[in-house]
């Protein structure tokens, strides 16, 4: 049952803490593994990285993979009755003790074949190798409303030259049926061993439709060697409809048999934790811990709904069965574009009528929420004589009127809709609006549609390790032998600074002011920190000195 209704994935707990830089703990939780068997840590565990299982497995400079994993421990040995033999000193268990165990790995588990992979994005393997691991997302379903996504990750094993990556593919709708091009040239980006990279590409407006996306071209460069073709050639079916991407998921797992719920499966383990280990034949040192890697915690159904609750949507279905506001109809969408740092919010509102509308009569809005958070929005109105029901209100003459319209009074060009004024007041620090009307002609409609549409420009705040403003340390690693002379510098975009030197462990060698680091005659893994007080900064390089 807990296969079925939760699926695998972290119910609670078990973060992954670094203690020291070779030391990890895990606090207390609970995980629910591929078969549905439930994993319990009751106390917190602390543990050496070198003393979990597979960590001789993991190279120099690599990320491991903390793993959790169901385990079972026969306890209370008694005679076995059940032996043929009276002679026979066999025994058998009494009790089984349900608990975990723990292992390292350095292969990225298997996200294959998962709900998520079955109903919402496809995962293929392009590249898995030693040093470089590149695989791709696609959409199940596409839309014209929200196109077609995709997502490529590349995650390289170590340092490594810059790389170009091309990858073309064909399709009849997604891209108007144009090519379909994925490009990364790691040269004109901020140096990482990470990328994730989004696509979304346009689909042409078909109401249900499968097509195939298919590779045609994959060209990987760099100065060390160059691979033009892959071992798995991709094609990948995409349901093409009018229906929005929620919707159809919902469908498509609403349509899966008991037997494909039951077959999905990664593997026997849940990952806690990506760690990045410098190891030499006698030491290691823990550089980063990664929480939860590829965000498998599960959401129970009381968080669900409080998130829920939070939704633009779920607010506004509140508020159309409000009996508070039955006079005023929210619509049950609103919708939400971002475009670079320019977010927009699309809404109407209606005002409703009992009685006859006078000139000078006045109508307020409850509270609206525009949903773009705190701050400057700025709000632009318009009125539509539509009514809601889709109809005109006036006729053949279907309107949608901004701005001070009186100007076309008496005009060939005069607009069906009385002449009304409207102002809002914004509240800034909760995100809302109220919007005022008042009408300057008499008006005998029993209703009034007014199209709102609200704009924030995000303040963008750049972090100081962006590509405009970029600190690199030279060499950021290195292997010496013992008693030997490096030199290190730091680069503020490419240009040399001044900074202030210093060794951080104990008898790991010294370094003068320079940059000129001289290792010790012991063995390990030395951490060189660059203090840059201009800046508020320091940064990091490791030595792995080796006899």
């Amino acid at each position: 049952m807990n296969r079925i209704v939760l699926g695998p994935g972290i119910l609670a707990g078990l973060n992954v803490l670094e203690v020291d830089d070779k030391t990890i703990l895990i606090e207390p939780g609970a995980a629910i593994d591929y078969l549905g068997r439930e994993i319990i840590v009751e106390s917190p565990y602390t543990a050496r990285l070198s003393t979990i299982d597979g960590f001789d497995s993991v190279s120099d400079y690599e990320d491991a993979y903390l793993n959790i994993s169901y385990n079972e421990e026969h306890r209370e040995a008694v005679h076995s009755i059940s032996s043929k033999d009276e002679n026979s000193q066999s025994s058998e268990h009494n009790r089984l003790l349900e608990n975990y165990k723990l292992s390292l790995s350095n292969k990225m588990p298997n996200l294959q074949n998962s709900m998520y992979d079955l109903i919402a994005m496809k995962k293929f393997i392009i590249i898995a190798s030693d040093s470089l691991d590149i695989s791709l997302k696609f959409d199940h379903i596409a839309n014209k409303e929200e196109g077609f996504n995709s997502y490529m990750d590349i995650d390289f094993k170590g340092e490594h030259k810059a790389v170009k990556l091309i990858m073309k593919f064909k399709s009849e709708f997604i891209n108007h049926g144009k090519e379909i091009v994925f490009e990364f040239d790691e040269s004109k980006v901020k140096h990482s061993l990470n990328y994730n990279l989004e696509y979304n590409f346009p689909v042409s407006d078909v109401k249900m439709k499968d097509d195939i996306i298919e590779l045609t071209e994959f060209l990987l460069e760099s100065e060390e060697k160059t691979i033009d073709t892959i071992d798995n050639p991709i094609k990948h079916t995409v349901k093409i409809s009018d229906k929005n991407k929620v919707q159809q998921i919902i469908e498509k797992h609403k349509n899966l048999s008991l037997d494909d719920v039951l077959e999905y499966s990664y593997n026997d383990v849940i990952c806690l934790a990506k760690i990045r280990i410098l190891k030499t034949k006698k030491t290691y040192v823990i550089e980063n811990v990664v929480k939860d890697p590829f965000d498998i915690m599960i959401y129970n159904l009381q968080l669900s709904k409080i998130i829920s609750k939070f939704s633009p949507l779920q607010k506004n279905i509140d508020k159309l069965f409000d009996k508070s506001t039955s006079d005023k109809i929210l619509s049950e969408e609103k919708v939400i574009e971002t475009v670079s740092d320019i977010s927009t919010v699309s809404d109407e509102y209606i005002f409703r009528f009992e009685d006859k509308v006078d000139a000078r009569d006045k109508f307020f809005s409850e509270e609206i929420s525009h949903s773009l958070g705190v701050g400057d929005v700025f709000i632009d109105i318009f009125f539509d004589s539509d009514t809601s029901d889709g109809e005109s209100s006036f006729g053949y003459q279907n309107q949608l009127v901004s701005g001070d319209y009186e100007i076309f009074k008496r005009d060939n060009h005069e607009s069906v809709l009385p002449i009304v004024k409207w102002g809002t007041i914004l509240y800034k620090n909760k995100g809302s609006f109220i919007l005022g009307i008042q009408f300057m002609e008499n008006y005998s409609k029993d209703e009034f549609k007014v199209k709102w549409k609200a704009t924030k420009i995000n303040k963008k705040y750049e972090s100081f390790n962006e590509k405009e403003n970029v600190l690199t340390i030279e060499p950021s690693m290195l292997k010496v032998p013992i008693r030997s002379k490096v030199s290190f510098n730091v680069f503020l975009n490419d240009k040399p600074i001044k900074c202030i030197w210093k060794v951080k462990d104990e008898n790991g060698g010294t370094i003068d002011q320079n940059g000129v680091y001289m290792s010790p005659s012991l063995e390990g893994v030395y951490e060189i920190v660059a203090d840059i007080p201009d800046y508020n900064e320091n940064i990091s390089a490791y030595v792995i000195v080796e006899n």
